[in-house]
């Protein structure tokens, strides 16, 4: 399985996370600086709730010029759950372009965070979110 780099760097510093967490959890408890077993295998579980996440939390991280634009777009479309490229221009007129939003969908197309369905009654296909996996 592919992992992402985000994953990656999470993994090779997880025991300094763990160490980290667990120092914190201590110190919420109680005030003798001293991190018991509980506190480390709390930090662990914690830790690994975190890592499932880390892909979609750091999703727009990058150098692109798009990416305040797609992280604006992929909010909208989570929310709406289905829409259209008409109400995701008028929503977010002064965020994106029109040829923005068109290089946005067609990545979220293609890496399957969305999916095109026809519209009855409409020339527009909708654009769907899909839940990731």
């Amino acid at each position: 399985m592919y992992e992402s780099d985000v994953v990656v760097f999470f993994k090779n510093r997880i025991s300094t996370h763990v160490g980290k967490l667990s120092m914190l959890l201590s110190a919420a408890e109680k005030d003798d600086r001293v991190v018991e077993d509980y506190h480390v295998q709390r930090a662990i579980k914690e830790l690994s709730k975190v890592k499932d996440d880390l892909d979609i939390a750091f999703r727009f991280i990058g150098e692109s010029k798009d990416v305040e634009a797609q992280s604006r777009v992929m909010d909208f479309i989570e929310r709406k759950g289905q829409t259209n490229r008409s109400e995701i221009l008028r929503y977010l007129k002064n965020h994106v372009t029109g040829d923005q939003l068109d290089r946005i969908l067609l990545v979220l197309n293609e890496v399957g965070i969305t999916r095109y369905a026809a519209s009855v009654g409409s020339s527009q296909r909708n654009i769907i979110f899909q839940q990731q996996k």
